[in-house]
């Protein structure tokens, strides 16, 4: 018999269900996603940070570049200087002058004109506008190349000084067809480099009053610009086209005073009202960032009257941080999502044994994920952080190189005083007779020569002048008279000689107070480099009194005069190489201001440091950043010296220095991870022995109750949880085995299946779901012409219901042969046994049916005390019929009612026996298999073989049941036909 269950049992396991799915939900899925989500979120927001600041680095070079040559002249010799190069290399240098010369022509009538010259300075009279002047274009060309010469060999040189332009009527002739106010010395303006490059002003008034030239190997050619042409805003156009060309992510532009609000280059509609807006702000607040959900504007001020602009239009699939972190999201927490899943149905349907060490150790791995995907986001964060940080620190880093090696520039003094001084000390204890011999002259300016001076003077004390020697690459030069009286006032003033002042002499601007000063300084600044103020020029000075200064008897003095940006030459020569030896490796750069001479040569100094000297030459900050030149990464800071404020100063340093160290730092986060989860791996293994030990032990005793080992025992533990199981365990084990032997004594008590009573086949069995059963059957002989059969059934399962159904067998075996033939008295009897043991404790009851059958007759005679009604199988008429006779269980009340009940079966008829087990089956959708079914089951299923129509009825029974949770025990009692 089966017991119900309660509603709230059923919704108590449903919770239970659900509750640790739940949690195992939020902790692996639903918290997972969430760090996922928020690193994500972080992440984006650095690297769309970072696309920012890169965005208005690339911004403000565009700026630099409108800036560079928002200047009409710049423009116009850079526009000239790239046709004048490209011709050079051109295979046929003629053909693509000529190429360039009309589309110049074309673009802009009337604002060109050209004197082209061959490599030997003959005039090409296709491309040269001017014709019928060839004697004086030819004048020309030798000046020009005479200068140009100069001009490679040293920027400084002073034109001035040159033969053919200190020759007055060739002066006057190339003047007279240049223009009236043609100068000179601007004749270096198209060979300077950066911002001082320009073509040169001729003339005032005229059509053409500009010039630009350049003297090369294959040809060469002098260009007329017009007035018009100079005011154009045309060339900023172009250069804003080329610019936009090379950056097409981005809209570079400008606008013109007064209307700065609009653009003057073309700009798309759709974006115009906002750059209109950031142009406004820019002209009211200076801000020079302008930025929102759609664009980025950076603004500049590039000329007089000129705003440039950069801006870069925002797409969503870039900059849009939800956009990104939402595809990034959604991606992976599919992919979690999967990965749960299959991990799901591979543990929930087998697919592959997995064991519990390694469920655990998966369990651990997976719990430390989180935290590791935490700290993975930060590490993330910091090494970006620390990118940063490092490429600041190293810009830093150089300027303080650029500050130290600036700084350093007065050691230079004092080692050139020091080695002058040591050699006119020497010099100076010759004896006087032969003291400035002509050999000791020259060997004294041998000497002086390798310092590399502008001039140097002898002076003796009555102004007289022993030598001197002039470097002729420089012009400026101070009178040899004016030098000669200086250097006697000097000698004058040491020997204290009181000077008075006469207006016929020369003196007459040398007694003014700086003068005077400056004279009264020359005692303390004898031996020393310093600067000096000659005529107002500020220059570097150094000068020696030979004689004896204690006793006043000074008798001549040595002037050194140097050039401040030659001196600084002489520095940056002398210790170039070791600025090269730094803490950082970095490479050491330098180029004077008007580029005319750098270290190390101009071809090898990067392009983009070129670019900076450029931009550095016009100002005095110092500025750093990075680039990329031939694929490497670098980073420089750049900057015009304070002390050598001729030079310009740069420190290269490959950046592959902070990805190396960035590298490290990352390879050992990557190590500690896995560190951590190899520890993850060991603890959980560690952890799972520990635990799986025991639980071993016990899968052991488990192994041994399936095998039927109930002599196993598993090894007492700790005393812990693990500890008490185990003695449980052992408990249960000893306790299964007492029930295998009751299962054994119960097997025992069954009679066998087949039976055979004059002519009454019968067939029995019953199947027991448990160990120990409820169900009970028995048929036996009572004498020669009758025979009994019992069915019985015990509510419940187990040792109790074992036990009753033991007892009731017993009291069918001691009971008398008159109440084996009485079934109402037999009944009563067992009625009495199970009220008698009835308490509190036990109080099942059990039904059962006694049949008394005699061989001959067929007469059947039972009592029923509450079992299920047997059916008579008449397969003739295709017919059932239950047999109603009903009372109360075994062990029900104190004076029950039982009676006999007679029926007769007829030949080839059965009895079937059967206990509640098939009728109460229920199948998977939880409908009964009830007692018409198994009626109709009866007909359907019959065989006059009891065996064979058992085997249909359980067969049956088997296919409708969904779990077999109650026994099910059937007596098949057929007579047979009898001949």
């Amino acid at each position: 018999m089966k017991q119900p269950e309660s509603a709230s049992g059923e919704k108590a396991g449903h919770a239970a269900k659900i509750l640790p799915l739940l949690i195992g939900v939020f902790c692996f899925l639903i918290f997972p996603l969430y760090i996922i989500h928020s690193g994500l979120d972080h992440l984006y927001l650095v690297k769309t940070s970072a696309n920012r600041l890169n965005s208005l680095a690339i911004m403000r070079r565009n700026l630099e570049q409108i800036e560079q040559y928002s200047n009409r002249s710049r423009y116009l010799h850079m526009l000239l200087k790239k046709i004048f190069d490209s011709s050079q290399t051109a295979a046929d240098p003629v053909e693509h002058l000529r190429r360039n010369i009309d589309n110049l022509k074309t673009r802009y009538p009337g604002d060109f004109e050209f004197i082209v010259w061959s490599a030997d300075g003959q005039v090409n009279q296709h491309l040269t506008d001017h014709k019928n002047l060839s004697y004086i274009q030819k004048k020309l060309y030798t000046t020009l190349k005479e200068v140009a010469e100069s001009l490679l060999i040293d920027q400084q040189t002073n034109i001035k000084e040159l033969p053919l332009i200190k020759n007055r009527t060739n002066l006057n002739l190339i003047r007279k067809y240049l223009g009236k106010i043609f100068l000179p010395d601007h004749l270096n303006r198209p060979y300077l480099a950066g911002q001082q490059a320009e073509p040169l002003l001729t003339d005032f008034g005229g059509k053409f009053n500009s010039i630009w030239y350049q003297i090369g190997n294959k040809l060469s050619f002098m260009c007329f610009l017009s007035d018009r042409l100079r005011q154009k805003h045309d060339g900023l156009t172009r250069i804003v086209e080329v610019i936009n060309r090379q950056n097409p992510d981005f809209i570079n532009g400008y606008a013109l005073s007064p209307d700065i609000a609009s653009p003057a280059t073309p700009v798309p509609n759709q974006l115009l009202p906002v750059l209109s807006r950031a142009l406004a702000e820019f002209e009211n607040l200076s801000e020079p960032v302008f930025e929102n959900d759609r664009l980025l504007i950076m603004l500049d001020v590039a000329h007089s009257g000129v705003r440039s602009f950069s801006m870069l239009e925002k797409t969503p699939e870039a900059w849009s941080r939800k956009i990104l972190v939402d595809q990034r999201f959604t991606i992976i927490a599919a992919l979690l999502i999967i990965f749960h899943l299959l991990l799901y149905f591979h543990l929930n349907y087998r697919v592959s044994f997995i064991s519990i060490r390694w469920k655990l150790t998966g369990l651990f791995i997976l719990a430390n994920l989180a935290p590791l995907s935490i700290l993975a986001f930060i590490a993330q964060d910091y090494l970006y952080n620390m990118r940063v940080s490092l490429r600041h620190e190293v810009q830093a880093d150089l300027l303080r190189q650029i500050r130290d090696f600036d700084m350093r520039y007065s050691q230079i003094k004092e080692d050139f005083a020091s080695r002058l001084n040591g050699f006119f000390a020497q010099a100076n204890q010759t004896p006087r007779e032969g003291r400035f011999s002509r050999e000791k002259n020259q060997e004294m300016l041998d000497f002086i020569k390798s310092f590399r001076p502008a001039e140097t003077y002898l002076i003796d004390n009555n102004g007289n002048m022993v030598f001197k020697d002039l470097a002729m690459v420089r012009g400026s030069r101070q009178s040899s008279d004016f030098i000669a009286q200086l250097g006697a006032a000097i000698l004058k003033f040491n020997n204290g000689i009181i000077i008075r002042r006469s207006k016929t002499d020369i003196f007459s601007a040398l007694l003014s107070p700086d003068n005077a000063e400056f004279i009264r300084d020359s005692y303390r600044l004898v031996g020393r480099i310093t600067a000096v103020n000659l005529g107002n020029i500020t220059r570097v000075g150094y000068w020696y009194i030979f004689g004896d200064r204690a006793t006043y008897k000074n008798t001549h003095i040595l002037m050194i005069i140097w050039d401040n940006d030659r001196f600084q030459e002489n520095y940056i020569d002398q210790y170039f190489a070791q600025a090269q030896k730094n803490p950082l490796q970095a490479k050491f750069f330098a180029q004077k201001v008007d580029a005319g001479k750098s270290w190390p040569e101009l071809s090898t100094i990067p392009v983009p440091i070129r670019r900076e000297f450029a931009r550095a030459s016009g100002f005095s900050d110092s500025h750093s950043g990075s680039f990329t030149d031939a694929g490497q990464r670098s980073i420089f800071a750049c900057a015009r010296g304070r002390n050598l404020n001729h030079m310009l100063l740069a420190f290269v340093c490959p950046e592959t220095m902070i990805d190396n160290r960035v590298s490290h730092i990352r390879l050992f986060m990557m190590i500690g991870a896995l560190i951590s989860l190899l520890l993850t791996v060991i603890i959980g293994h560690a952890l799972s022995s520990q635990f799986l030990t025991p639980i071993h032990g016990l899968g052991e005793g488990t192994m041994a109750i399936g095998a039927r080992r109930f002599t196993h025992r598993i090894a007492a533990g700790d005393d812990d949880e693990f500890g008490h199981l185990a003695s449980v365990f052992n408990r249960v084990i000893e306790g299964l085995g007492e029930l295998e032997v009751a299962r054994i004594v119960q097997e025992n008590l069954f009679p066998g299946n087949h039976f055979q009573a004059g002519p009454f086949a019968i067939y029995g069995k019953s199947v027991v779901m448990t160990t120990l059963g409820g169900d009970y059957y028995d048929c036996f002989e009572i004498d020669q012409d009758n025979w009994g059969a019992v069915i019985g059934d015990v509510a419940g399962h187990g040792v109790p219901a074992g036990l009753m159904m033991a007892m009731a067998k017993a009291g069918v075996i001691m009971a008398s042969d008159a109440e084996k033939r009485d079934p109402s008295a037999l009944l009563m009897r067992l009625h009495q046994i199970f009220f008698a043991i009835k308490n509190e404790k036990l109080k099942r009851m059990m039904t059962l049916q006694y049949f008394v059958f005699n061989l001959k007759t067929g007469l059947f005679s039972f009592a029923n005390a509450g079992h299920c009604f047997p059916l008579i199988v008449r397969p003739q008429q295709m017919t059932a019929e239950y047999i109603e006779h009903v009372a109360t269980p075994l062990g029900i009340g104190r004076k029950p009612k039982y009676r006999n009940y007679e029926f007769t079966i007829a030949a080839n008829e059965t009895l079937v026996l059967y206990t509640d087990g098939i009728a109460e089956a229920n199948n998977a959708a939880g409908e009964e298999f009830g007692y018409e079914r198994l009626r109709e089951l009866l007909i359907t299923a019959y065989d006059p073989d009891p065996e064979i129509y058992y085997k249909r009825i359980y067969d049956a029974y088997n296919e409708w049941t969904h779990t077999n949770d109650d026994d099910l025990t059937l007596i098949v009692i057929n007579r047979r036909h009898e001949k």
